[in-house]
């Protein structure tokens, strides 16, 4: 009898959660799901689980394709493996991978010395428990609480401190102005309350400045200012004409966003480019391993946040799937102990692609 063992989390438990538990128990015979302890979870994420351990569990436990559950703390399975004679791991498509989980390579390690099968099942696309905190978060703490009135990775950085915010957007604004031209047709993506519309639109024919918080819009609806055209919508579901911009400025947005969604704006905003057409960005960068942040309280926002923190190479490979390479790239401020912010220029590699 094939004894299989699948490691988790499974908090905000979801159908993705569900498809690898069945098909771990499709490699064996009697299943074996461990849930993490509450307390390592927190230790590793920097956030407890929204679900505590014993609903967790109970809730993995009335599935009629698990056998049995248990918890555990280390995520070096090698003890556990061996006490419960376990003949399959079944893990996630990236287990092992990542450097901040040296304790999954040991465990595959042992797998290998001690003949235990490792079977690896599919992340189900667009589906993840980060993904739908941040959904939930946005809409209990309503558009207001959630989104500062400046840039949230400013902010954050700075304390509030609204000279220094001031100081970095001129510079930013400098580094954009040098690569429009007066006949330009823009869109700012994720504009909030329109920091940089208002520099940008003197200096081009035309801006069209999207963010889905109304209630950040009100004052650029207010300006009417003549060259600026203000849109109410996420910018994730946003339908684009073709050809239609000859720029994009994607400031601050694309650390917010998840792997999917992140994909999901670069392509709907190369559609929408003309031929020749570039691509602004401002996001923090992770000095030299990806972070996540989950679910985490920043006292410097005064609430809790989601972002994804991509390295360089990351956010330029990004961009080359979708036909752009790097055309520049400048150091901003250094923001964290492991992260920076910095200014990217994409452009199209292939004319007219």
């Amino acid at each position: 009898m094939a004894r299989v063992f699948r490691p988790g989390v499974f908090d905000l438990f979801h159908i993705g959660h569900l498809r690898c538990i069945q098909a771990a128990r499709s490699e064996g015979d009697h299943l074996i799901v461990g849930v993490q302890d509450d307390r390592v979870v927190a230790e590793s994420r920097g956030a407890p689980p929204t679900i505590p351990l014993h609903e967790r569990m109970e809730l993995i436990a009335a599935l009629a394709a698990v056998d049995e559950v248990i918890s555990y703390r280390s995520s070096d399975l090698s003890g556990l493996l061996a006490t419960l004679d376990i003949d399959v791991l079944a893990v996630g498509d990236d287990y092992g991978e990542d450097e901040h989980y040296p304790e999954q390579r040991t465990t595959l390690q042992y797998c290998e010395d001690n003949g235990i099968r490792v079977v690896r099942t599919e992340r189900t696309s667009g589906i993840s428990t980060s993904a739908i905190k941040s959904s939930v978060f946005s809409q209990r703490l309503g558009v207001q609480q959630f989104w500062s009135e400046t840039s949230n990775t400013m902010l954050g950085s700075f304390g509030g401190d609204e000279a220094k915010i001031e100081e970095e957007t001129k510079r930013e604004l400098a580094l954009l102005l040098e690569r429009l031209n007066p006949d330009d047709v823009v869109i700012d993506m994720g504009c909030g309350n329109g920091r940089l519309t208002r520099g940008i639109a003197p200096k081009c024919k035309r801006i069209v400045a999207v963010d889905y918080a109304g209630p950040l819009l009100d004052r650029l609806r207010e300006e009417a200012l003549p060259s600026v055209d203000v849109v109410e919508a996420d910018v994730r579901t946003l339908e684009l004409r073709s050809s239609e911009f000859d720029v994009a400025i994607l400031s601050g947005l694309l650390s917010c966003m998840a792997d999917d969604a992140a994909e999901d704006v670069v392509a709907s905003t190369t559609k929408a480019l003309r031929t020749g057409g570039r691509i602004l960005v401002r996001s923090t960068v992770a000095d030299h391993s990806r972070i996540n942040v989950i679910n985490q309280f920043s006292e410097a926002l005064g609430r809790l946040y989601t972002a994804y923190y991509r390295t360089a190479d990351e956010l330029e490979a990004l961009f080359l799937r979708h036909g752009f390479q790097l055309a520049s790239s400048e150091f901003l401020y250094r923001n964290h102990a492991d992260t920076h912010v910095a200014f990217y220029a994409f452009a199209r590699d292939e004319p007219g692609r």
